[in-house]
C-alpha cells in the first residue's frame, strides 16, 4: 500500500529530527548553552551613575532633567527565547547541489531548534517571503518542537519576492520580551537595516547569511537564459564568456560583502554559509566567538 502524503510527512519530519539532534550533539553540545545563556537583560530601575559603570548605559534624558549623571540598571533575564526568522521566498529556494538555500535553511533551524529544546527555552517560528507566511509563537517541549519541524517541511510559499524588513517589522510590534533572534536568509530584499537597528537595541540578532554556489557564479554551458525567481524577469548571458563569469563573480562577491557590512553595522552578529559546506565547523566558531565576546564583556 503507498504511503499517504500525511505518512510521508510524518517520516520527514523524523527524519529531520533525527538529524537535528545528531548536529546539535556534534556541533554545538554546550556550546550552545553557553553562547546565549545570560544574554537577554530587562530594564530593572535607574540610579546615580557611579565610576565604573557601563557609559553606553547612561539614562541621558533623566541626567538633562535632573543635573545629574543616572544610569539604567538591568536585570539578567531568566526567561528569554528564541525566534527563527526563515527565508521562505522564491530565491531561497535555489540550489545547485545537496540541498536548495530553503531546504538548508530548514536544517539550520531545526538544529537550533534542538539545541534550545535541549536547554528547555521557549522557540518560535517565523517563515516569511515578503509577506509573513507561517508564524508559530514561543513556547517549549517536543511536541512543540515537532510543530515547527513539521511546519517547516510542509511550507508551500504564496508569494515569491523577499522582505526582511516586513519580517522583523512584524517581531518589532509582537515581541517585548528580550529574545533571540536567528535570522536565516539570503537577504535578497529591500533594504531592513531601520528594522535591524531597533531590534538590536532590545534583542540578541544573529544574521545568518545562506547562499548557494549558483548565486556566485555560472556554469560554462553556453548562451542561457537566466530568470529572476522573484520579479519574473529574463535575461539572456553568454556563459562561456569568462569575463561575463568573472563579472558576474565579482559583482556578487561584492554584493555579498556590502550586506555583511550592513549587518555588523547595525549591531548584529553575522555568519555566512554556503549550502554545500557543513556548517559544523563554522558554527563552533561562531559560537566559540561568542562565548569570548561574552567573558570580555
Amino acid at each position: 500500500m503507498p504511503a499517504t502524503p500525511l505518512q510521508d510527512l510524518l517520516k520527514q519530519v523524523k527524519k529531520l529530527e533525527i538529524q537535528s539532534r545528531k548536529l546539535s550533539n556534534s556541533v554545538t553540545g554546550g556550546q550552545f548553552s553557553s553562547a546565549f545563556k545570560g544574554r537577554g537583560m530587562s530594564f530593572k530601575e535607574v540610579r546615580e551613575y557611579v565610576p565604573g559603570d557601563d557609559p553606553r548605559f547612561i539614562d541621558w534624558n533623566t541626567s538633562a532633567r535632573l543635573g545629574d549623571t543616572f544610569t539604567k540598571v538591568f536585570d539578567e533575564d531568566k526567561d528569554f527565547r528564541f525566534m527563527l526568522l526563515v527565508d521562505g521566498s522564491a530565491s531561497a529556494m535555489v540550489g545547485s547541489g545537496f540541498a536548495g538555500k530553503m531546504e538548508y535553511a530548514s536544517q539550520l533551524a531545526a538544529t537550533i531548534g534542538f539545541s534550545s529544546l535541549a536547554t528547555n527555552e521557549r522557540t518560535g517560528l517565523l517563515i516569511f517571503t515578503d509577506q509573513i507566511e507561517q508564524y508559530v509563537p514561543p513556547a517549549m517541549g517536543r511536541a512543540h518542537y515537532l510543530k515547527l519541524l513539521t511546519q517547516l517541511l510542509k511550507f508551500k510559499p504564496r508569494q515569491s519576492g523577499t522582505d526582511v524588513g516586513k519580517a522583523l517589522q512584524f517581531i518589532i510590534n509582537t515581541t517585548r520580551q528580550s529574545t533571540i533572534l536567528f535570522v536565516i536568509s539570503d537577504f535578497e530584499s529591500p533594504d531592513f537595516t531601520r528594522q535591524m537597528k531597533i531590534l538590536a537595541r532590545r534583542h540578541d540578532c544573529i544574521a545568518m547569511h545562506v547562499y548557494d554556489a549558483l548565486d556566485m557564479a555560472l556554469p560554462d554551458i553556453g548562451l542561457l537564459p537566466v530568470m529572476d525567481s522573484e520579479t519574473g524577469a529574463i535575461h539572456w548571458m553568454d556563459s562561456s564568456n569568462a569575463a561575463v563569469r568573472a563579472g558576474m563573480y565579482n559583482s556578487q562577491q561584492q554584493r555579498i560583502l556590502q550586506i555583511q557590512q550592513n549587518i555588523a553595522d547595525c549591531g548584529w552578529d553575522y555568519i555566512r554559509l554556503r549550502t554545500d559546506m557543513d556548517y559544523g565547523a563554522a558554527m563552533q566558531a561562531f559560537l566559540r566567538n561568542r562565548i569570548k565576546s561574552k567573558r570580555r564583556g
